[in-house]
């Protein structure tokens, strides 16, 4: 009987198939475009007079934004360019996502869509729906003849 010597699994071996893992979860296969797209994640409060949409986008520039409102749709598009200390070099780890983005969200009826506020500060955007004030119909009294 032979005996084989055990060596230690390379601990970069680990790293590298953790990575290809993880590559492999993440991507989407939707293959519509090679691109790298961003994608926000987006939170959202509500009390008695507004919602308020938050969302960190980090490296997206206030002029590269765009906050649409459509009937009953609220869009948040843009872009995170590619900075030029990354233009025309080879990549030795490609981590960070640059390109376009795009979210939808429908909007309750109760939105006063006339008064809706963006802010966009130091990478976070905050989008306040106020919502319509209620008013009370009191009925009219129609007197029979």
């Amino acid at each position: 009987m032979n005996l084989i010597e055990l060596k230690e699994f390379p601990n970069y071996r680990v790293t590298d198939v953790n990575h290809l893992l993880d590559n492999f979860f993440r991507n989407d296969w939707s293959f519509k475009n090679s691109k790298k797209l961003i994608k926000p994640i987006f939170d959202m409060t509500e009390d008695d007079k507004q919602y308020v949409l938050f969302s960190e986008i980090p490296g997206v520039s206030k002029s590269d934004l765009k906050v649409e409102v459509f009937e009953k749709r609220i869009k948040i598009s843009g872009t995170k360019k590619v900075p030029n200390e990354f233009k025309n070099k080879p990549l030795h780890f490609n981590r960070l996502n640059f390109g376009d983005f795009e979210r939808s969200f429908n909007l309750p009826d109760k939105i006063d869509k006339d008064k809706i506020e963006a802010t966009f500060n130091d990478g976070f955007l905050k989008v306040i729906l106020p919502k319509k004030k209620h008013i009370e119909i009191k009925p009219n009294l129609i007197k029979i003849k």
